[in-house]
C-alpha cells in the first residue's frame, strides 16, 4: 500500500480588521486568566480587580466552559458590528437554538483542536451531555486535561450544566453578564483604544500577505512563529485567515475559528516604516516586547 498524502499547506485569504466583537471577546477572555498571564495589559489587571472574584469566576465559567468558538458564532453579526449589537443579537436570539448552537461548538471546542499539546478527546453527543453532567464534566476535563483543571474549575463547569439544561436562564444569564461587563467596564475602554486599533489595521494592511499560507501571514504580520503552537494539518484545512491587532493582550495571542475561517487576535504592532509616524502604538509594541521578556 502507498503512503497516504499529506498536502502541503497552501495560501489562504488574509485580511486584517478591527473586528470590534471579536476584539472585546478576546480582552473578555483575558480579563480571567491575568493571573496566569502577567504580559496582559495594565487595563485588563485593574478591571480584573474592580470585577471582583465573584463575577470573574462567572467569566471564566462562560469564556472556558462554553469556549471563544461558541460564544463567536452563538448569533451572527456584521464583521464591522460593534458589541452592543452582538448583545441585542444575544437577546433577541431563540433560546433553544441558542442554547443548542452554544453546546455544540462547546463539545466541538475547535480552537483547542488545533494545538499540539491537546489530545483528541472523544466528547459526548449533545444528548448526553445535556441528560448526563458527569459525562458532560469528564469529558470536558479529559479533553483540557486533568492537570490544567481545579477544583473550582470543575464546579463551574457543574454551574454551567445546569444553565444548559434550561435554555432561557442560560440566554438571560449571558446577557446579564456581557452586559455588565460592557457597562461597566468595557464601552469606555473601547472608546478609548478603537481609533488606535484602526490606525494599527491601516498600517499592517501594508504588509504583503499574497500567496502566504497561514504560517507564513502570521510571521509577517504579527512578529510571531506560531508552528509550535498549532498542528499544521489543522490549520492547513483554513482557506481565510482574518488578524485582529489589539491592545489589550500583550504578548499573547488569541483565537477562534468560524467555518473555514480563522480569527487571530494579536498585539498591535506598526511596520518599520510606519513608526515614526504612529508614536503611541509605537510605545504599546514596546510594553508588549518588555513583558514577553519579562514572562519568559
Amino acid at each position: 500500500m502507498l503512503p497516504r498524502a499529506i498536502l502541503a499547506p497552501g495560501p489562504v485569504s488574509t485580511t486584517l480588521d478591527v473586528a470590534p466583537v471579536h476584539n472585546v471577546l478576546a480582552g473578555i477572555s483575558g480579563l480571567s486568566v491575568t493571573d496566569k498571564n502577567p504580559g496582559i495589559s495594565p487595563w485588563l489587571h485593574e478591571a480584573a480587580v474592580a470585577l471582583g472574584q465573584e463575577r470573574l469566576r462567572r467569566n471564566s465559567m462562560f469564556v472556558y466552559g462554553l469556549g471563544l468558538d461558541a460564544l463567536a458564532n452563538a448569533v451572527p453579526f456584521a464583521s464591522d458590528a460593534e458589541f452592543p449589537a452582538y448583545l441585542a443579537a444575544l437577546s433577541a436570539a431563540d433560546a433553544p437554538a441558542l442554547r443548542d448552537r452554544l453546546l455544540a461548538d462547546a463539545l466541538a471546542m475547535p480552537r483547542l483542536a488545533l494545538l499540539r499539546d491537546i489530545d483528541d478527546v472523544a466528547m459526548p453527543t449533545a444528548a448526553t451531555a445535556l441528560r448526563d453532567p458527569a459525562a458532560w464534566i469528564a469529558a470536558s476535563v479529559a479533553r483540557a486535561g486533568e492537570a490544567r483543571v481545579n477544583a473550582d474549575e470543575r464546579a463551574a463547569l457543574a454551574e454551567l450544566h445546569t444553565l444548559l439544561v434550561d435554555p432561557a436562564a442560560l440566554q438571560a444569564a449571558l446577557v446579564e453578564h456581557f452586559g455588565h461587563l460592557w457597562r461597566a467596564q468595557l464601552a469606555a475602554e473601547w472608546a478609548r483604544v478603537a481609533p488606535l486599533i484602526a490606525s494599527a489595521v491601516d498600517a499592517l494592511r501594508t504588509v504583503d500577505t499574497h500567496g502566504k499560507t497561514a504560517f507564513e501571514a502570521i510571521r509577517v504580520v504579527t512578529g510571531r512563529d506560531l508552528g509550535g503552537l498549532f498542528r499544521p494539518d489543522r490549520i492547513a484545512r483554513f482557506r481565510r485567515l482574518r488578524l485582529i491587532p489589539s491592545l489589550h493582550t500583550g504578548p499573547y495571542t488569541v483565537w477562534s475559528t468560524v467555518g473555514d475561517e480563522l480569527l487571530l487576535v494579536f498585539g498591535a504592532r506598526v511596520p518599520a516604516a510606519r513608526r515614526a509616524a504612529m508614536p503611541d502604538l509605537e510605545r504599546a509594541e514596546l510594553l508588549h516586547r518588555v513583558r514577553a521578556v519579562s514572562d519568559e
